[in-house]
């Protein structure tokens, strides 16, 4: 090979280098870095500590109106509703049902006065399952009652309103759009009852499911004239939207009386919905129950913008103490900022960068993906089916616990596997040339009987 064209082989080789550099650390930063003129090279997490010292951050704010401690008296009084026959002990508990009341159910849901205008908020309810003296000595601690439930919901009037009479009821229903009030079948709540549904199963009625119980399932209706919960399938036979495929198990420690959290993280502003759970036995650790993948619009009134939350619980022949302990309501908002301001494409960065610092999850929404949201979120008939999540793209990142400068330095990596791949190929090229070279070199002192090495 003649000296230029070695030459063009190692420039060419050069030029490669610097374009594959090129390629994969811009691939390594989020697109959206770049348009909004963010400096990519920034850790998301330190612009949120320059953002919060500035006082220019997304803050949890708790909203006292949606939320319940003791002493319990004063917040029910004013700001919930109460069915089926609950025992409340001011200064301890929400007894939901009780051990010695078989085939009963309770529960209590916000009425609608206050703020119940929640968009981005988190919601952690603490409760106890426990079975009373005479079960646990007679080895029956592990039976248990139907279970609990964990509803954000656009309709509470069903506490309210006059259902004695086939009249009233089929008034009901028909200004419902078809809740079925004498039901309760979602562990205490209508079996068509609208809104994002929680279910914490405790008790196996399909024999044939793998999974024991306890389990947790997470349900959506957005039409209560079609869509209902089968309790004696345990969710297996209804129709209703399930969000999580199959039964997922909870640890049997909390049938045993043990405190056990449950947390609701609902994000509206980028499409995020993630449910934990937190056992007493385990620590101080919140484990994954379920994180959305698709888009995912949890109801709220068409009338008033607000959404209700609800807790039931349900038992059956077997019936245990399920107290409430406490539920905490928290919302997002941008500090200083009017909420007006929350319907912007600023505020949803802003929101992206704080749920990455706050609970370690990465969501990347584009602005014409926020367009497309606000769009679905607009239309009054908007139905979560299969069909429209399948339907409808969005190009959202995968979520992912990993920084920016994680993402650069897999890109680095990729840079050097690619470096070395080249230095092998152009070995391999050098090492072909001088192999030639040499066999020329014999074939010209061959006197055409056996080559001679010289």
């Amino acid at each position: 090979m003649k000296r230029d064209d070695r030459d063009k082989l190692v420039l060419g080789s050069i030029i490669t280098f610097i374009f594959l550099i090129f390629q994969l650390c811009t691939r390594s930063i989020p697109n959206n870095y770049y348009q909004n003129g963010i400096n990519p090279l920034i850790d998301p997490i330190e612009r949120f500590k320059v953002d919060q010292e500035s006082g220019n951050s997304i803050v949890r704010v708790k909203n006292e109106d949606a939320s319940l401690a003791v002493p319990f008296l004063d917040k029910i009084n004013k700001f919930w509703y109460v069915g089926g026959q609950p025992q409340i002990r001011n200064a301890e508990y929400i007894r939901l049902i009780s051990a010695s009341n078989p085939d009963s159910n309770g529960l209590i849901m916000s009425n609608g006065i206050g703020d119940n205008t929640i968009n981005d908020f988190e919601i952690i309810m603490k409760f106890k399952i426990s079975s009373n003296k005479d079960q646990i000595n007679t080895k029956k601690a592990t039976s248990s009652s139907e279970g609990l439930v964990l509803l954000i919901t656009p309709e509470n009037e069903f506490l309210t309103t006059d259902l004695h009479s086939t009249y009233s009821k089929r008034q009901y229903e028909i200004n419902s759009g078809g809740i079925l009030p004498s039901s309760t079948d979602l562990m205490g709540f209508p079996k068509n009852f609208p809104g994002l549904s929680l279910v914490l199963d405790c008790y196996q009625n399909d024999k044939s499911t793998i999974t024991s119980a306890p389990f947790f399932d997470a349900f959506i209706n957005n039409d209560p004239s079609k869509y209902h919960y089968d309790r004696f399938s345990d969710g297996k036979d209804s129709n209703i939207i399930k969000l999580n495929p199959n039964h997922i198990k909870l640890k049997d420690s909390m049938l045993s009386g043990d405190d056990v959290e449950l947390r609701l993280i609902y994000l509206e502003s980028i499409n995020f919905l993630k449910i934990d759970i937190k056992y007493e036995s385990e620590g101080n650790i919140w484990i994954e129950l379920y994180q959305s993948k698709n888009p995912l619009f949890v109801p709220k009134n068409p009338k008033t913008g607000q959404r209700f939350i609800g807790v039931g619980a349900l038992s059956n022949e077997n019936p245990v103490n399920i107290d409430i302990l406490n539920i905490q309501t928290n919302e997002f908002h941008w500090e200083g900022k009017d909420e007006s301001i929350e319907e912007s494409f600023d505020y949803v960065q802003k929101v992206q960068l704080f749920l990455q610092k706050e609970f370690g999850q990465r969501v990347t929404m584009e602005r014409d993906e926020f367009i497309k949201w606000k769009y679905l979120k607009a239309q009054p008939s908007y139905k979560h089916t299969e069909n429209t999540r399948k339907s409808t793209k969005f190009k959202k990142d995968k979520i992912t616990n990993q920084t920016l400068p994680t993402r650069i330095a897999r890109g680095l990596f990729k840079v050097v596997l690619y470096v070395l791949i080249l230095a092998f190929i152009y070995l391999a090229t050098v090492y072909i040339r001088v192999t030639i070279r040499h066999i020329k070199k014999r074939n010209n002192y061959n006197d055409g009987l056996l080559p001679r090495y010289v």
